[in-house]
Parts: structure tokens; sequence; C-alpha cells
């Protein structure tokens, strides 16, 4: 017996069921409260509650010399779809997504997105630009931060994929810190190309030094971060 194939017969409408939850109440928090953060507390248990009907083991491993009252532009490896419930599920401290205005023009799942504040880029819009740095700045001065997966796309092979330049640029122009995090086991979860999901493995979020933007130009912050996560066992 596959016990991938069955265990993904059960998660499917578990996750579907949950996420539909999570999405109305995200909704009802906002409209209540107009609050982004608030609508982010929903945004949190979801992450949880998926991550918990995986049956998964997760284990955060903190740096300790980070602020989780001042701002961040995050910056995570990309190895799995389960890498947004991680995320946001065990991430100790609130954050958005920095997303392709594409994504935020996804019924429901978009709108839900912006009222936890995420922030859209159109990467061939200079205006949107401009309007995107305007926000980063806005966001990050309310000590909330902005997550960024640097690589672009999930990982097949777990291996760190190269960095795009876009968040680094962006971090840099906005004044910001960037804090690394790292990803590891969510790919032996659901894998690129996946549907069945892997249940009890472990997983982990190791989160790692801050790098501020203000000591770099953008080809060395790219490389210091990388170094950062190449080095981190």
């Amino acid at each position: 017996m596959n016990i991938s194939k069955v265990y993904s017969v059960v998660f499917i409408p578990i996750f579907l069921v949950v996420t539909l939850f999570f999405v109305l109440l995200c909704y009802l928090l906002y409209f209540l409260t107009f609050n982004p953060k608030i609508a982010n507390y929903a945004a949190k248990l979801w992450g949880k509650a998926i991550i918990k009907s995986a049956l998964l083991k997760v284990e955060v491993i903190n740096s300790g010399v980070f602020d989780k009252k001042q701002g961040y532009v995050v910056m995570a490896n990309h190895q799995s779809a389960f890498d947004i419930f991680l995320l946001y599920g065990y991430l100790p401290f609130d954050f958005t997504f920095l997303s392709k205005i594409e994504i935020l023009r996804i019924p429901l799942f978009g709108s839900s997105m912006k009222m936890v504040g995420a922030v859209g880029v159109d990467r061939g819009n200079k205006a949107s630009l401009k309007k995107t740095i305007k926000e980063m700045k806005d966001y990050i001065a309310t000590n909330r931060s902005l997550l960024i997966f640097p690589e672009g796309t999930r990982s097949r092979d777990g291996k760190l994929l190269p960095f795009k330049k876009g968040g680094f640029f962006l971090a840099k122009v906005s004044n910001s810190k960037i804090l690394p995090v790292k990803i590891e086991g969510t790919r032996d979860v659901l894998p690129k190309g996946s549907i069945l999901i892997n249940p009890h493995r472990s997983v982990k979020l190791k989160i790692l030094e801050p790098v501020d933007s203000k000591d770099y130009e953008v080809s060395e912050l790219m490389n210091r971060v990388e170094e950062l996560f190449i080095n981190e066992n």
C-alpha cells in the first residue's frame, strides 16, 4: 500500500476545508477591524493547521540576533508549496509577502493576501516599481516584515538555486535589513511537480543572521546572503 497516495486522498479534502474556513475568517476579521495584523493572525493559524494536518514535526532554530520588533525583508529558500504554511505558522513575527501582481489578482486567494498586507510588484512597469518601493518602506516602517523567495521558484532537488536580483535591489533602495530564513525538509513532504503528500516528516526553519543592505552594493548583498545559506548546516 502506498502511504503517500492514501494520505493524500485524506489530506486534500482536509486542506480545502481548512483553507476555506481560514479564508472566510480572514475576510471576517478584516471587515470587522480593517486591521491587517488581525487578519494576519488568521493566516498564522491557517499555516499551523495545515502543517499539523500533514503530521509534520517542526523545529525552529533561532539565531537570537534579530529584533522581533523591527521590520525586515525576509528571504527564504523555496523547496515546496509547504514552505508557505511553515513560514506562516512558525515564524515568530508577523510578515506578509512581496508578490507578483498576477498572484494578487487570483479571485478570493489574491484578495485574502491583500487583507494581510501583501505588497504587489509589476516587474515590467516602472511606475508600479516606484509604488512598490514606497509601499515596502511604509510597511517596514511600521515594524512589520515582507517575505521574498529570492530564487523565484521552487527547487526540484533541494539545492539552492541562483538568486534573482530584484528582491535585493528592492531591499537596497528601501534601506531595509535582510533576514535570511533557511527551510529544510519541506521538499520531502511535497516535492515540486508532485501532488502526493508524505506525512510524518521533520521540517526545520533556521532564522539566520540579519544583513544590513546599507553595508553592501546589490551584487555584494546577494553574495553575502547566499553565503549565509550555503554555510548554514
